[in-house]
């Protein structure tokens, strides 16, 4: 038998493996999804964040109206559905009013002694001047700054604040300033040398608001 030198003996193995095949189903680099994932909880995070604050902090309050839909000469009503209706089914709400000797403001229209919703007459007589705000369930009026014309009157309209804009008149509907007092005792109102301000029902207003 020959047998030939130098030449390594036959095997049936091809060779050792070093290493095993790669997994076509793994990433060869896990740092672009690791990186995405991260992406995700980040921005759900600032999300859930903001949605947070936001309903911890709602929007205030207002009422809006375009400066160009108000007449200097007329009140602007403007009806606020939260405020409930008076015993006739007219909706509560502010009088817009623009001062030309000083800033805007509006007035609640719930007349204090009946609680009916107060109307603007152009031709009813205050004083000197025409224009008034009527009570038809009473004979009770008040002039252009609310204060209180008739006899027997308990105290003046109530006030919001009112700023505007370039484009908008805004009341501000969480506080109002409570009309000054017409009677000794009177209460739900500013005594002399007072100014007393109250926050605004969220729902209906009660009779007389503010309610003793």
């Amino acid at each position: 038998m020959s047998r030939e030198f130098g030449r390594p003996p036959a095997s049936s193995r091809t060779g050792d493996q070093l290493a095993e095949a790669p997994d076509g189903d793994r990433p060869s680099n896990p740092w672009p999804r690791l990186f995405a994932f991260f992406g995700v909880v980040g921005l759900t995070a600032v999300l859930v964040g903001y949605c947070a604050v936001s309903f911890a902090s709602p929007p205030p309050r207002e009422l809006k109206v375009e400066v160009a839909a108000v007449d200097a000469a007329t009140p602007r009503f403007l009806p606020v559905t939260n405020f409930g209706a008076d015993r006739d089914g007219f909706t509560f709400g502010a009088f817009l009013v623009l001062d030309p000797t000083g800033p805007a403001y509006a007035l609640l229209s719930q007349a204090p002694e009946s609680n009916c919703n107060l109307t603007w007459d152009a031709t009813a007589r205050a004083g000197d001047d025409l224009g008034a705000f009527v009570d038809r369930c009473s004979a009770a009026r008040y002039d252009m700054d609310g204060v209180a014309l008739h006899e027997g009157a308990t105290r003046d309209l109530h006030r919001f604040a009112v700023s505007r804009t370039t484009l908008n008149y805004v009341v501000d509907m969480e506080t109002v300033r409570l009309g000054a007092c017409r009677t000794a005792g009177a209460s739900g109102c500013s005594q002399p040398g007072e100014v007393l301000e109250v926050t605004v029902p969220k729902s209906a207003l009660p009779a007389g608001f503010p309610a003793d």
